[in-house]
């Protein structure tokens, strides 16, 4: 594999180039990466040449106490990464100080880069490493986070900036656990397992000849790389997605998100994988999206698989253009390990920003909290286009916290639809909304053509009954308008809620359907009643919403899906939000 000196496959970089790397667009994820040796850790297999290959669909809360993490000795005693006592904070980190026969495991390195803003090279923070960083990154005053499904990553200080450039550092591998390490000074063995995790983020995307990630080394060699990959937009194998990347491989493996949403990722790699003889594989498997689980059982089929030749690593780096980010760089021997979380009030179970490419959003799997991508009623195409400018909303000196696009419905074609992920959050099979809970729901919404006769446009919330189909239980927006209703069935051009299945008009606010609204709804659960109620525009960091505009009490129904949906041009959706807490779906900009 030819390499430049600081260890690029020069054959999949293409014309790169310190200036070419400059800028870049937005992708944020926060990636974990599970290494593995056992056969019951196997994933998906296909075959790409002489590598086996499968590809299927499968903010920052703080912890400004800076709790050590610790990792766990053989007998079960703690003791600090590294065996130094160092925190999150601290020093580079060494193994000399453990007793004899101790070894590490549990949480093996930890990288915050929580110091001060500067050049990375002017700071030995993180522990688990036996040198300091080597490169061009800088560190930036401001960290990254994840939250989701009432959960927040804990994290702490700021990020690193790949700043054009690379920057690397070796493993203190020493120490490590047999079980951990069948090779001296390096990490992995066969029937062992190691995770990693990290998030990473950049303003504006990827560009032709860029990448950007984090890169798995032994010594001065590259083995692997998880990111975002190469990209070419000439090349039909090529992608702005999240994938995985090994040197001789034609293109990538990648999964279907795009890079520019916000993602948790995580990545298995099992080592020691039968082959032919005496070449053993290590398979890699990328699950994007996942909720915060600690249970690797919780993570389901992996989206994306790549299987390749057995190695070792002992070295990580981090390359990418000017912008690119990451932040809370893990390695440990447990899911949970690299993945702490706490609950979070402002944590939504489900958000979509539309912070994606430009187009048909049928097929898109980006943000986070949903089963699937958007699809549709006819499951081949959706008449949703995602358009490159957001909308936004403000009260007062406060802003709602947006990014992304926004989502334009068409009128021909069927409406995009998608699942709510509800694991970990409802009973296996019971939908949000179930007796004794209570649901937020908000949006943004703005509709450029007058509501005429016959015409209505919103979010409608569905249900999956006993038999596997869907079925409409409430909808929010701007209710079916009749130009002249009959007596009793009023019908304004208002913003509103209707259970159209129930029959009887709508409830309607007092706010007019005129430039962007904000809608929130929240919807109290009883064991005979949902009762709903409407807020539109309503304030901002405030403990007090104020009384709803509208109010429904109707019979119980509960939901796990989600449909945009208009018989009207010009509606259009941003910032579809559902959480536990109207603080999960009311999130300000920093």
């Amino acid at each position: 594999m030819p390499k430049t000196q600081n260890g690029f496959d020069t054959a999949r970089m293409g014309s790169l180039s310190r200036s070419n790397l400059a800028d870049g667009m937005m992708l944020r994820a926060l990636i974990v990466v599970a290494l593995c040796a056992t056969p019951a850790c196997s994933g998906a297999d296909s075959v790409d040449g002489g590598l086996d290959v499968a590809s299927s669909d499968a903010g920052r809360s703080s912890d400004a106490g800076g709790t050590p993490d610790a990792a766990i000795s053989e007998t079960g005693t703690d003791v600090g990464v590294g065996d130094t006592g160092a925190d999150a904070g601290g020093g580079a980190t060494a193994d000399g100080g453990l007793d004899a026969g101790t070894r590490r495991r549990g949480l093996l390195a930890h990288e915050p880069f929580n110091a001060p803003a500067g050049l990375v090279t002017t700071t030995v923070g993180g522990t688990g490493f036996r040198t300091p960083w080597v490169g061009a990154g800088r560190i930036l005053d401001r960290g990254l986070a994840v939250r989701r499904g009432g959960r927040a990553l804990v994290v702490a200080g700021g990020a690193l900036d790949a700043n054009a450039g690379t920057s690397s550092r070796f493993l203190s591998t020493d120490a490590l656990d047999p079980e951990l390490s069948d090779t001296p000074g390096k990490m992995g063995r066969a029937g062992g397992s190691v995770w990693m995790s990290f998030i990473a983020h950049a303003p504006a995307g990827i560009r032709n000849g860029q990448f950007a990630g984090l890169q798995l080394f032994d010594g001065d060699t590259e083995l692997r790389f998880i990111g975002a990959p190469f990209f070419e937009s000439s090349d039909p194998g090529r992608f702005p997605n999240w994938g995985i990347d090994q040197g001789g491989l034609p293109t990538p493996v990648y999964s279907r998100h795009a890079i520019t949403t916000a993602s948790l990722i995580v990545v298995r790699i099992e080592f020691g994988l039968p082959g032919v003889p005496g070449a053993p594989r290590a398979r890699l498997s990328m699950w994007v999206n996942p909720g915060l689980a600690t249970d690797p059982d919780a993570l389901g089929a992996a989206g994306v698989t790549l299987e390749g030749p057995d190695f070792r690593f002992d070295r990580l780096q981090v390359t990418g253009f000017a912008g690119f980010q990451l932040d809370e760089l893990r390695v440990g021997e447990t899911l949970s390990d690299v993945v702490p979380s706490s609950a979070d009030p402002t944590a939504a179970i489900a958000e979509e920003s539309f912070e994606t490419m430009v187009g048909p959003v049928f097929g898109n799997e980006g943000a986070f909290g949903w089963a699937a991508g958007w699809t549709s009623p006819s499951a081949t195409s959706s008449r949703g286009v995602v358009e490159a400018a957001g909308l936004t909303y403000s009260a007062g000196s406060r802003t709602l916290a947006t990014r992304g696009g926004t989502l334009l419905i068409n009128t021909a074609g069927p409406p995009p639809q998608r699942a709510i992920d509800l694991t970990g959050i409802t009973a296996p099979g019971v939908g949000l909304g179930a007796p004794g809970s209570t649901v937020w729901l908000s949006l943004l919404a703005a509709l450029s053509t007058e509501l005429g006769d016959g015409r209505f446009a919103g979010v409608q919330l569905f249900g999956t009954t006993a038999d596997g189909t869907l079925a409409e239980r409430f909808f929010i927006g701007a209710p079916f308008y009749v130009a002249a209703p009959a007596p009793g069935d009023e019908r304004l051009r208002r913003w509103g809620i209707d259970r159209p299945m129930l029959g009887g008009p709508p409830i309607y606010s007092a706010t007019p359907i005129a430039g962007t609204a904000l809608i929130l709804m929240r919807i109290e659960a009883e064991a005979a009643t949902s009762r709903v109620a409407l807020w539109v525009d309503p304030p901002l960091g405030e403990a007090e919403l104020g009384s709803p505009e509208a109010t429904m009490v109707a019979p119980p129904f509960t939901f796990d899906h989600v449909r945009v949906n208009a018989n009207i041009e010009g509606f259009r959706v941003d910032e579809i939000r559902v959480g536990q807490t109207a603080q999960s779906v009311l999130p300000e900009a920093p």
